[in-house]
């Protein structure tokens, strides 16, 4: 953030890493940080939540940020997600 306040003209740009990673995955690598490696017995899907209009494959384009900002991420996805479970099982 400290990089594109001072770049030298405004401009807009899209925050973000430029991979997908599905909710089903999102599900699988919180679900094993607690150690739970079958995590679809703790979760149901139910198709009237389903979105069939939205696209199948959804991500942000991060070209622009790569090539005008110096960019290193301190996160992975996992760790990240990771995070978020020990925060949560702190707070229990």
């Amino acid at each position: 953030m400290w990089q594109m306040l001072n770049e030298t003209e405004p401009d807009d740009f899209i925050c973000c890493t430029g991979i997908t990673h599905s909710v089903r995955v999102l599900c699988k690598v919180a679900f094993e940080k607690i150690g739970i490696t079958n995590f679809m017995d703790y979760i149901e899907i139910v198709d009237k939540y389903k979105r069939d209009e939205e696209l199948n494959y959804l991500r942000g384009c991060s070209d622009k940020l790569f090539s005008k900002i110096n960019v290193d991420f301190e996160y992975s996805f996992e760790q990240m997600i990771h995070e978020m479970v020990d925060y949560h099982i702190s707070k229990i």
